[in-house]
């Protein structure tokens, strides 16, 4: 198992960048280009090559992080703030409404007592407090 941690915050060294496609590539345009640099940097092909072996190791890491939907999604976190709104959206749906069906909204009306806040809190008489985002 491949580790898909990235310390830099340039698209150099992203997994994107290792199978050479951007971050709004298609699963089969991922397949793709893994499948033609596999073929090209493996081990078999250029037999005693350590540089081969290191650069399919890399193609493979990032093809096992990259095809898996929820894997990329979580990988794609790191990189959030190079996406635009749309993409954004396309990508995290599913993590937005489910957020959403949890009624775990911000900016909306907030229900807890606990905290004081809310039409149950004490002295609110029945008046709902908005949570401001931050």
């Amino acid at each position: 198992m491949c580790s898909s941690t990235v310390t830099t915050q340039d698209n150099e060294g992203s997994l994107y960048a290792v199978l050479g496609v951007s971050m709004k590539a298609t699963p089969d345009e991922i397949r793709l280009s893994y499948l033609r640099l596999a073929r090209m940097w493996h081990p078999d092909r250029r037999a005693g090559d350590i540089t081969a072996m290191r650069k399919f190791q890399q193609i493979q890491c990032a093809y096992e992080v990259l095809s898996n939907a929820k894997r990329r999604a979580h990988y794609d976190l790191q990189w959030l703030d190079l996406l635009d709104v749309e993409d954004y959206l396309e990508r995290f749906q599913e993590f937005i409404l489910t957020a959403n069906g949890l009624g775990l909204a911000v900016g909306e009306m907030a229900l807890c007592s606990e905290h004081g806040i809310g039409p149950l809190a004490e002295g609110t008489a029945g008046r709902p407090t908005p949570i401001k985002a931050a």
